[in-house]
């Protein structure tokens, strides 16, 4: 009987309840129901989820439990750590420009902090330059550019890493848009965005650390 019930709760696509309603105590009918409707709903939101890291195209998973603020992650008046990891920066619609060389932790942010993102629901999208250059160009022969950058719209976060000079790391907003001025700190061929489309930009400037090895 208990597998028959599995196989209709499947068949009825119910695979939150199909998984743990065993583990529900039965108390009175209103509270069994909606423990049962409390695990569905979590089990579709998890997969939900999963479903957009999927799709944001994510080559190697970071998060910011895993990353390590350093004394040489130098910050512009104004920007703090609590408004990048919060996603404060979303909600304004700024963009975040991490500067730096190589192995300085420029990607690995950028990398959790769109993560974040998709985890608490939010529409992300991750390129490599070439690829998404290769791709732009082959939607513009066959004439879907057009249709392609309107689907992207509900996109909230673009990260795009461009290979540049020492194999550093950039990130740009999507649409591909220069900012009007120079963003603050020095300029280097080195550098790594984290943005949404339009806004203002905020610089961060990754130095070597000198007791790494």
């Amino acid at each position: 009987m208990s597998e028959l019930l599995e196989q209709q709760m499947r068949q009825l696509k119910l695979g939150g309840m199909a998984k743990e309603w065993r583990s529900i105590e039965f108390h009175d009918v209103e509270q069994y129901v909606g423990e049962l409707l409390k695990l569905e709903l979590h089990e579709r939101e998890v997969n939900r989820i999963n479903r957009m890291v999927k799709s944001a195209g994510f080559h190697v998973l970071k998060t910011l439990d895993d990353f390590v603020w350093s004394n040489s992650i130098e910050l512009p008046v104004g920007l703090t750590q609590d408004y990048m990891t919060d996603l404060s920066f979303l909600n304004a619609k700024e963009n975040l420009i991490f500067m730096g060389t190589v192995g300085t932790g420029k990607t690995h942010l950028a990398t959790a902090i769109a993560l974040k993102a998709c985890q608490e629901g939010r529409r992300v999208r991750f390129f490599t330059a070439a690829s998404l250059a290769n791709m732009l160009l082959e939607k513009n022969n066959k004439g879907t550019l057009n249709s392609y950058l309107a689907s992207m719209k509900k996109t909230e976060l673009i990260v795009i890493q461009m290979v540049v000079e020492g194999n550093a790391t950039r990130f740009s907003p999507f649409p591909l848009r220069p900012p009007r001025q120079r963003p603050r700190g020095r300029s280097s061929p080195n550098a790594a965005r984290c943005c949404t489309p339009r806004g203002r930009w905020n610089t961060a400037s990754f130095r070597p650390n000198p007791s790494a090895g």
